[in-house]
């Protein structure tokens, strides 16, 4: 809503350098495109806080699938030393070892797959972490163009008066 209200304004801005350009109004031009760019620079301060915010779910979401996924693990884990267990407590001659020793490879088998796929929901966090902090990088070199020297005087400046 901030953004498209904030493109309205731009957009009118435009139209009115276009305005002072035909007209030939030098001065009023100039401090309409100051006004232009300082609105163009909050504008990419709110797009990148958008996107900060949108990638903050992202990887919140993907946080959730990891964490569902290391329970799958675990539980897996569980019947894999449960299966163990039954297999070391087999006795030779019992009829269903084949059936047990099969089971428990089964086991093994499933919960090396559930591994897998932990690890990789494992590096897609890690990526979604990444793509988070080159956001916060972006947003506070926007931050920075938005608070240059100048404007921090010129704020200043205004608070004394």
């Amino acid at each position: 809503r901030w953004l498209t209200t904030l493109k309205g304004e731009i957009d009118a801005l435009k139209a009115k350098i276009s305005a002072a350009k035909k007209e030939k109004r030098e001065a009023d031009k100039i401090s309409l495109e100051g006004q232009r760019k300082q609105l163009e620079l909050v504008e990419e301060y709110l797009k990148r806080t958008k996107a900060i915010r949108e990638t903050e779910l992202d990887l919140a979401k993907a946080q959730k699938e990891l964490v569902a996924a290391e329970m799958k693990v675990y539980q897996a884990e569980d019947d894999l030393n449960k299966k163990k267990e039954a297999i070391q407590n087999a006795q030779p001659s019992d009829p269903n070892l084949a059936k047990i020793v099969l089971e428990g490879a089964q086991a093994g088998e499933n919960t090396l797959k559930l591994m897998k796929i932990m690890a990789d929901k494992n590096n897609d966090v890690a990526g979604r972490m990444k793509q988070l902090s080159d956001r916060r990088i972006d947003l506070a070199e926007a931050r920075n163009k938005l608070l240059s020297e100048d404007r921090i005087r010129a704020a200043a400046a205004s608070m004394k008066k």
